[in-house]
């Protein structure tokens, strides 16, 4: 068969023969019905269309995004970026066969898991406490200030860019405690850089829902033996599960693509 094909994902070609396409949701707006394209021990999601490029819309960004949910909840999944165009069949099978086996690993590696967000945060003002405790000279300087108006904001900037940098050491400590933490548990992380002032780590972790509990349990302030302590009354945040975005979202040379996925958060 011929014609532009849009490309949801890649399983295993057993996932994918035994799916029933009638009950997944319905493809973006204007393609066809999904089809299943087998190449190898592989199976490509796809619907035929007539589209050039997808414009990353919010209604066709959650058409993408129902279509790989419903499929992670029938097994394991790879996705493929918003927007995935193949030129026809024979072009996606030439991509696929190119890449297989590196495919059927990454689908070994992540079978059985999901990505979860953990957020981890601490109490308003601890790490400036900590910036301070690790760091006597910073409360001297404080005590030391001016009086006069000048000197006093000449030597407050130059305090609060010390403050600054001994809260970016605090939090590189404790995000390395959290990370040990996550190594010890054998839990895969993709880092991403923190959005508030009281969080010490955010990232994407590739674990299973038997393993959260285990994680947040030690990540709540119990610890694990041998890994570096976490600081008192962390807030531990875990959104999920959703398919595997940050780690094996696929992108092929040889297919048309369009824009990253919106992780959970």
């Amino acid at each position: 068969m011929s014609g532009r094909l849009y490309c949801f994902a890649v399983v295993a070609a057993s996932m994918g023969a035994a799916l029933d396409v009638a009950d997944l949701p319905a493809p973006l707006p204007g393609d066809d019905a999904l089809r299943r394209i087998r190449i190898g021990q592989l199976a490509v999601l796809c619907a035929p269309t007539t589209a050039d490029t997808v414009a990353p819309k919010r209604r066709a960004l959650r058409t993408h995004a129902a279509m790989l949910d419903a499929l992670h909840a029938r097994g394991t999944v790879l996705p493929m970026r918003f927007g995935t165009l193949a030129d026809d069949e024979a072009a996606l099978g030439r991509v696929i066969a190119a890449e297989h086996d590196a495919l059927v690993g990454y689908l070994a590696r992540v079978a059985g898991r999901s990505e979860y967000a953990l957020r981890l945060s601490v109490a308003r003002g601890a790490l400036v406490e900590a910036a301070m405790a690790a760091d006597p000279t910073l409360a001297q300087r404080h005590a030391a200030l001016p009086r006069a108006a000048a000197a006093r904001q000449r030597a407050a900037i130059d305090l609060g860019r010390h403050v600054a940098e001994g809260v970016a050491r605090a939090r590189r400590r404790w995000e390395q405690a959290s990370l040990a933490t996550l190594r010890a548990l054998g839990i895969e992380t993709v880092l991403q850089a923190p959005e508030t002032d009281d969080e010490i780590l955010r990232a994407a972790v590739l674990t299973n829902q038997a393993e959260t509990d285990a994680l947040t349990q030690a990540l709540d302030g119990r610890g694990i033996e041998g890994a570096p302590r976490l600081p008192p009354d962390l807030t531990v945040r875990l959104v999920g599960p959703s398919p595997v975005y940050s780690f094996a979202t696929i992108r092929l040379s040889g297919l048309q693509h369009g824009v990253e996925m919106p992780r959970c958060s």
